[in-house]
């Protein structure tokens, strides 16, 4: 359990870094992009061979262009959010193949009796009684 905690916590940790440098790179990309596209299209217009209407056309379909990229690295976020409840389904769902069944295929019984925060050796934060939960059942 700690170890998945602790893989969750160095999941968001990846996910906050990937966010703080994405958007900031993605921004520098498309200020890098205009930049070609005014400076060639400046140089165009100076020869005659481009209107500054055309330009100003060409500048909208670079934002039209780099707009999903923008939004994808915004959502870096989210999607990160949804890897790590996934990771945690599909550790729920392999919870058959951890519990180890009895060699009889008898029903066994599970005994909780301490925190499973406890250290080892430590007395338990809930010395209460011992409550036998039969396999297939809730404890509620």
């Amino acid at each position: 359990m700690e170890a998945a905690s602790h893989a969750t916590v160095e999941a968001a940790l990846k996910a906050r870094k990937v966010k703080s440098l994405l958007s900031p790179m993605v921004n520098i990309v498309v200020a890098i992009c205009t930049a070609i596209v005014l400076w060639q299209g400046t140089s165009l217009i100076v020869a005659g061979t481009m209107t500054a209407g055309a330009l100003t056309v060409y500048l909208a379909h670079l934002s039209t262009f780099f707009k999903p990229i923008k939004d994808l690295a915004s959502m870096t976020s989210a999607i990160a959010q949804t890897t790590v409840a996934l990771e945690r389904i599909q550790t729920i769902l392999s919870a058959d193949d951890i519990i180890q069944e009895r060699a009889d295929g008898q029903s066994s019984t599970v005994l909780h009796q301490s925190s499973p925060y406890n250290e080892p050796g430590s007395p338990s934060t809930n010395p209460g009684p011992e409550l036998p939960i039969r396999r297939g059942r809730r404890a509620s």
